[in-house]
């Protein structure tokens, strides 16, 4: 199998492999850890006798798998697989296979960020985090170079850029959220709003039933009921008072949430505008060093063309 002959190129190796994993800011907590890599080792939850170690890759982690992935050392390069995960595995945000699925093997390098599962979000909080570290790898003590330090930092940008693009996106589904509150709220202070002008036709046409009483009620029998029908006006003209007082409170409450919503949108797009700026900028930067590299390639291409002609030149006048 794939494993056994990891394993027979691990062992077989005079080389000493050795991989430490940083713990990254978005990472759930756990040690730095640094493993030699004798044999290939797992990547997984603690089941049975393993346990966790700074020497293993075996994580407290809810949304690893218990066999989650593989890393090993061969023919003078590191490797990382997923082993039929569920919430898979990442390098440099790249999924390398669909849930429940072996990848094929791919080579990490220093500076890779490597993420194991994903997070798990309840009501938008993030309940079960996922584990995110940055490898660096060394043989015989000696580190491995990672990738260009310009190309490195435009892949920070745009892991940064999407970081932010992600708050962006739950700040609007947010807003969202709030505007149809604000409309509901609105929607119900229209309602209270007939609701007291139905109340104040009916007091009206009570009022007029009470002039027609007048005529043909006793002066006791009248009172009492003009002191019903004043108590009813009283509480019902209180009770619409309280509702549409509460209802304004919470429309205020909600236009004051949405201006604060409105203003952290501003924001976070003024940022993320800033991050495409740097990325651009970076892109172009990255694109002219790679083009005068090409045009003194050529000139010393040129150049060695010339002193071949002209030692060829000598050695025929020569002869």
């Amino acid at each position: 199998t794939h494993l056994q002959f990891a394993k027979k190129m691990a062992t077989s190796d005079e080389a000493m492999p050795r991989i430490v994993l940083i713990p990254h800011a978005r990472s759930h907590p756990f040690a730095q850890r640094d493993c030699v890599l004798k044999e290939p080792l797992k990547v997984g939850r603690p089941v049975d006798k393993k346990r966790i170690s700074q020497n293993n890759l075996i994580f407290d982690c809810r949304v690893l798998s218990r066999n989650h992935a593989l890393i090993w050392f061969e023919n003078g390069m590191f490797y990382i697989q997923d082993t039929k995960s569920s919430n898979g595995t990442f390098v440099n945000e790249c999924r390398l296979s669909p849930s429940g699925e072996e990848s094929a093997p791919v080579e990490m390098k220093t500076r890779d960020v490597i993420q194991f599962g994903v997070n798990v979000n309840v009501e938008k909080k993030v309940t079960h985090g996922c584990i995110i570290a940055t490898v660096k790898l060394f043989v015989n003590e000696k580190e491995l170079p990672g990738p260009d330090p310009d190309i490195q930092q435009v892949l920070q940008v745009i892991q940064t850029s999407l970081h932010k693009e992600q708050e962006l996106e739950n700040k609007l589904a947010n807003m969202q959220e709030v505007l149809i509150a604000a409309h509901t709220l609105a929607k119900e202070s229209m309602i209270s709003i007939v609701k007291e002008d139905e109340l104040l036709s009916r007091l009206e046409m009570l009022e007029n039933q009470l002039h027609v009483y007048t005529r043909n009620v006793g002066d006791d029998e009248l009172r009492k009921q003009l002191k019903t029908l004043l108590e009813e006006k009283h509480d019902n003209e209180l009770s619409s008072k309280e509702k549409i007082r509460s209802l304004l409170q919470e429309r205020i409450d909600s236009n004051t949430k949405l201006s604060q919503l409105q203003r952290d949108y501003d924001k976070a797009e003024e940022e993320c505008q800033k991050y495409r700026t740097l990325y651009e900028a970076l892109k172009h930067e990255h694109s002219q060093q790679i083009y005068k590299l090409s045009e003194q390639l050529k000139t010393v291409e040129k150049e060695k063309t010339e002193l071949k002609e002209k030692v060829s030149n000598i050695l025929i006048g020569g002869c």
